[in-house]
């Protein structure tokens, strides 16, 4: 292996800047999923086990020589722990930090036992190969006794010293996601939420929950997993190659089955899905621009289909005289999230208007009104009931068929990125994706919505 020069080491400037509450919050959680996979990756590995077993020694920590079966557990844990900080040093936002809940629960699954990972931790941290800033959590009384509140897990960091060291092996955080892949075999990319209850601040909240076993989940897990690992064959000018998520709601429903929900979510750093329109035009895929597909309507289309009453597709749904189509929508998703119509504006919509039109939403229009109007157009609203066909039931029907159509895009090698109801495609496969969706509505509901492109301006 031919080491480079350290003086042709570039060590990025956020990483040796100090942690702050945003850079907390920008953290991503490490997978601990990666394996190495090119000469100079596996050359890294043995180096970093060699040193870490050797400095153990040296510290009279480790005396007896160890298993070939720990050892070889040992470089997986580092193969997982190396590739995951190589990869989040490119993450500006959180300056290179990442953060692993230190629940020897949350390590089942991954190529990185808790034992190992607190192993590893302890030793780089003396060796100088991390940097940790230790979480926190906030506790409370309740009738006597103490219990945890929120907090935050400790985030850690490659040192400049580790970078240099992977720069001497030619891998740099920039080249890191071609030295190190993930194994989707192992991931779960499916998470299951509890039905959301409103806490003493006002928000809704929801709990994870454990898995439970159903053929429904098994499909959802093969077909995220198919469309990770088709990410990783192709290139996109995004920080690390998208990783989808897959979340279901309402799992604590007696009937629940894996069918409320089911949105994908990009759980990879510097998530496109967060990015406004012009941003989301500059990404690439293989190099080549993109385009983005969107279904009109999707929600009221689906709310439409399952009532059993023709959709007027050729009309625009949201279109009602001397209504803004901003108001219209934004009674229309407050509608179907809860189990009446709307008595006062949703939170934070009186800014937003404001923002869009420079005029305050009090002066200009009264919200029974605008109620009133929506219910005369959109009338299928009334029949919402979020225990058979409310938000969570749509979110269900409308993956399942945006699923549909990226899979049959994949079978043509086409990557598709999902934004809820649309996908971000290289820009001379938009028809294709037009085509996918339709059909795969089609099969969905009988028939389909508009599906058109979106205009997406770069600045």
């Amino acid at each position: 292996m031919k080491h480079q020069h350290s003086d042709c080491i570039r060590i990025p400037k956020h990483i040796t800047q100090l942690g702050c509450k945003d850079a907390y919050d920008a953290a991503t959680m490490a997978t601990l999923l990666l394996r190495p996979c090119s000469p100079e990756a596996y050359a890294l590995v043995e180096h970093v086990l060699e040193k870490t077993v050797t400095y153990e020694r040296d510290m009279g920590r480790r005396s007896h020589k160890i298993r070939a079966t720990d050892l070889l557990r040992l470089k997986e844990g580092i193969g997982a722990v190396l590739g995951d900080l190589l990869r989040q040093a490119t993450n500006e936002k959180s300056l290179g930090f990442m953060f692993r809940a230190k629940n020897p629960q949350k390590f089942s699954g991954t190529l990185c036992s808790f034992r190992t990972y607190q192993r590893l931790e302890e030793s780089w941290i003396e060796l100088g190969l991390i940097e940790v800033k230790k979480g926190f959590r906030y506790q409370d009384d309740f009738e006597g006794e103490r219990y945890d509140t929120w907090g935050k897990a400790g985030r850690l960091r490659a040192t400049p010293k580790l970078l240099s060291l992977a720069q001497m092996f030619g891998i740099t955080p920039e080249t890191a996601s071609a030295h190190f892949k993930m194994d989707h075999g192992l991931s779960f990319p499916v998470e299951v939420k509890t039905r959301s209850v409103r806490g003493t601040s006002g928000k809704r909240k929801s709990k994870v929950m454990p898995l439970r076993p159903s053929p429904k989940r098994d499909h959802a897990l093969g077909q995220v997993r198919d469309l990770n690992a088709f990410y990783e064959q192709h290139s996109f000018n995004l920080p690390e190659p998208p990783r989808l998520k897959r979340t279901f709601h309402d799992g604590d429903d007696p009937g629940f089955d894996y069918d409320q929900g089911g949105r994908l979510y990009c759980v990879s750093q510097g998530t496109y899905q967060n990015l406004h329109k012009h941003e989301r035009a500059k990404i690439t895929i293989d190099g080549q621009p993109v385009a983005e597909v969107d279904v009109s309507s999707s929600f009221p289309f689906i709310l439409h289909h399952q009532c059993g009453v023709p959709f007027p597709v050729a009309e625009d749904i949201y279109s009602i005289p001397n209504i803004e189509r901003l108001a219209v929508k934004k009674i229309v998703v407050a509608r179907l999230g809860s189990e009446d119509w709307p008595t006062r504006w949703p939170r934070g919509f009186k800014e937003e208007y404001l923002e869009a039109t420079g005029r305050r939403l009090e002066k200009t229009y009264r919200l029974k009104e605008v109620v009133k109007a929506v219910k005369e157009k959109i009338s299928v609203l009334e029949k919402v009931d979020q225990r058979w066909i409310g938000w969570a039931r749509l979110q269900y029907l409308e993956s399942q068929a945006m699923i549909r159509a990226m899979m049959t895009l994949k079978d043509f090698g086409v990557v598709s990125l999902p934004v809820h109801d649309s996908l971000i495609i290289p820009n001379d496969k938009v028809e294709l994706a037009k085509e996918a969706i339709k059909e795969a509505y089609t099969v969905s509901f009988g028939s389909s919505p508009k599906v058109k492109e979106v205009i997406l301006e770069k600045e």
